[in-house]
């Protein structure tokens, strides 16, 4: 399986200079190379700062592919102003590829990664060719959810899937959640059904902004930022200190509920039965069926 690939960095080309679409492969329809330029991170824009920051972020393009990207911090800039440059690898995904690997954007990312293909050079290179994929995933990680331990973190993670279903826009507060906003993240994908895995636009570790509108973002513990988030932006905030719990039902529900009795079997069983739930009354029906059962289960010890 083959897909597209570009870079968005800050360089000098004989095209543009400072933040832009450096390269790309041929493949890339315009209309998508604008929306990568348009969501493309500049300065600043990583939550962390240092040689470890990074975000892995996903979203849809116009083509009706998806993206799938990790953003680095990777040295200084080259203009000499200061400041780290932030280096954005993007993967373009046609739906059948990501289909492939369990529609799990994470699943193509540490793919391509196993496969060399996601190495930052100092100097971009001038040309790019197409990424061949190897192998492929099913529909449940058992070890992403293995990736969350506390009833804390079960919360979160049910409350992302929540929002997801709900096509609700969400900010979860970073440094709430022992495992991570990645972990957190991963784990949440594997619990939603295939179906509704392409709505979850997200990103691990980029600032706000109205130009990258994802569903689910991290940020840093910052209340001033996060009655801002909630009053000028719509987002819902998850973990912060005066954040309104969610009353979750259905499909959610029976997530956290499963997640904190250490179940994960129960998921991946539950999710066997979702291609039959075409709608979201449907699935939060199947996921309380599915909730009745937790209690006969046996307690298990990988989550």
């Amino acid at each position: 399986m083959v897909i597209e690939q570009a870079i968005f960095t800050s360089a000098q080309t004989d095209r543009s200079e400072g933040y832009h679409l450096v390269v790309a492969s041929r493949g890339i329809v315009s209309e998508d190379r604008r929306e990568l330029t348009v969501w493309g991170p500049s300065h600043d824009s990583l939550l962390m700062t240092g040689g470890e920051a990074s975000s892995v972020n996903f979203f849809r393009l116009p083509s009706g592919s998806f993206c799938v990207s990790k953003t680095v911090a990777a040295g200084p800039e080259y203009s000499g102003r200061g400041g780290e440059r932030i280096y954005t690898h993007y993967l373009v995904v046609p739906p059948e590829a990501l289909a492939r690997f369990g529609n799990n954007p994470f699943a193509v990312l540490y793919a391509a990664v196993a496969g060399g293909q996601m190495v930052v050079s100092r100097q971009v290179p001038s040309r790019l060719g197409q990424i061949r994929l190897i192998g492929g995933a099913g529909q449940f990680d058992r070890e992403a959810l293995s990736q969350l331990s506390t009833a804390d973190e079960a919360a979160c993670c049910g409350q992302v899937v929540d929002a997801v279903l709900a096509a609700r826009r969400v900010a979860v507060v970073a440094d709430v959640v022992a495992a991570g906003p990645r972990k957190l993240f991963a784990a949440a994908i594997n619990c939603l059904p295939l179906s509704w895995r392409g709505e979850a636009s997200f990103s691990t570790g980029l600032k706000h902004s109205t130009r990258r509108p994802f569903c689910i973002i991290a940020v840093e513990n910052d209340e001033s930022l996060h009655q801002s988030l909630a009053r000028r932006h719509g987002l819902s905030m998850i973990g912060a200190r005066d954040s309104e719990p969610v009353a979750l039902g259905g499909w959610a529900a029976f997530v956290t509920a499963a997640l904190e009795a250490n179940q994960p079997t129960a998921i991946a069983d539950a999710l066997l039965q979702t291609g039959a739930a075409g709608t979201l009354d449907e699935l939060n029906r199947l996921g309380e069926i599915a909730q009745q059962s937790i209690a006969q289960r046996p307690r298990e010890s990988t989550v």
